[in-house]
């Protein structure tokens, strides 16, 4: 995660949404408030959690802070960290739940060794290979409103349960505030999104 953020990103990454902020507050103490939002936002951001307290940045765990009535120090002196500690435990769960994932069974294993069985004897051309293991998860999202009674606006496209990353926005990589995993992005009149799920 990057270190250095403006207000106007703290804002649009960081803020927690109502949904968010009910699941947030039904933790007892500002310690396990400002522990759960940290994960939560930082696993929204990164599609991961961190692996230790310092990889959050101060700024971003002052602003979840002042959203749910704790400090900065509830969290790096008070929020219990590791496996061994129930409620970071919980949390990490609780979060993985919300965005739909789910352990690996033997059964995906067993998918996705025979996919690659499939894929791999016939070539070893590694971008055919990322072209083809991209088309199991690529989406294309396109705004045609250029016509009609929308006049060429702006959408949204938000996708339920599920985060996705932007590839590319009418084939030009996304600026760097779009590199993250999201659940919504906005999609201007007439241009296609490739995204990957």
């Amino acid at each position: 995660m990057k270190r250095n953020w403006n207000q106007k990103e703290l804002d649009e990454h960081f803020s927690l949404l109502p949904n968010e902020n009910h699941l947030v507050l039904s933790k007892k103490t500002s310690a396990n408030r400002i522990g759960f939002a940290v994960l939560l936002k930082y696993f929204q951001q990164e599609a991961q959690f961190p692996n230790k307290k310092q990889d959050v940045p101060k700024d971003v765990v002052q602003h979840l802070a002042d959203q749910v009535d704790a400090s900065v120090e509830d969290f790096y002196d008070s929020y219990g960290w590791g496996g061994k500690e129930r409620s970071y435990t919980e949390h990490r769960k609780a979060i993985r739940n919300l965005f739909g994932f789910r352990e690996i069974t033997a059964n995906d294993n067993h998918l996705f060794a025979k996919w690659l069985e499939e894929q791999v004897q016939f070539t070893h051309d590694t971008d055919y290979l990322k072209n083809q293991s991209y088309s199991l998860f690529l989406w294309e999202i396109s705004n045609d409103s250029g016509m009609g009674m929308m006049g060429g606006m702006a959408h949204p496209f938000h996708a339920h349960g599920v985060q996705f990353q932007i590839l590319d926005r009418d084939g030009n990589p996304p600026p760097k505030n779009e590199t993250g995993w999201k659940d919504t992005i906005l999609v201007y009149p007439g241009e296609k999104v490739r995204a990957i799920i």
